[in-house]
């Protein structure tokens, strides 16, 4: 009796807690990460955080964990292209919040699959295309003229 009532206990402690991380990032902060999300009704929105932070990278890639072609793009970018600041945001845990940027990544850019993958603050596609520019070699040059050098703090 006594066990049930702790285990009843425990998963509302759990539904609440995942309740107030969706409704309250700020609950389960991650640096950077927060910077100030808009509030939608349906919980936060990052539309505008995706635009800010892609912007302020010369190439900003939204990956999954244990994603074959994301480790590929990330392959490439190592090997051919060490000197050009890329920055990856994994996901794959499952918060909250993970779940919500993924939904809005897909109203963003209309692409519904990893790797989500910015160049110069523009989205590209994904794997596929980023292996088309480098291998037609016109990624090195937009990658040399995009203006962005690093994340914009607002």
């Amino acid at each position: 009796m006594i066990r049930g009532l702790f285990i009843c206990f425990g998963v509302i402690f759990l539904a609440a807690n995942a309740y107030i991380i969706e409704t309250f990032p700020g609950a389960m902060r991650s640096p950077g990460f927060y910077n100030n999300p808009v509030n939608s009704g349906y919980g936060f929105d990052y539309k505008e955080y995706i635009k800010r932070h892609t912007r302020g990278a010369p190439i900003m890639i939204y990956t999954l964990n244990d994603c074959i072609p994301c480790r590929k793009t990330k392959s490439l970018l190592q090997q051919q292209y060490p000197d050009v600041p890329a920055y990856f945001m994994e996901l794959g845990h499952g918060y909250p919040f993970e779940r919500r940027l993924e939904r809005d990544l897909l109203e963003v850019t209309g692409q519904d699959t990893f790797p989500y993958i910015f160049v110069c603050g523009r989205f590209i596609g994904g794997s596929s295309d980023l292996f088309n520019l480098h291998n037609y070699g016109r990624l090195r040059p937009t990658v040399n003229s995009c203006p962005a050098t690093g994340f914009h703090r607002d």
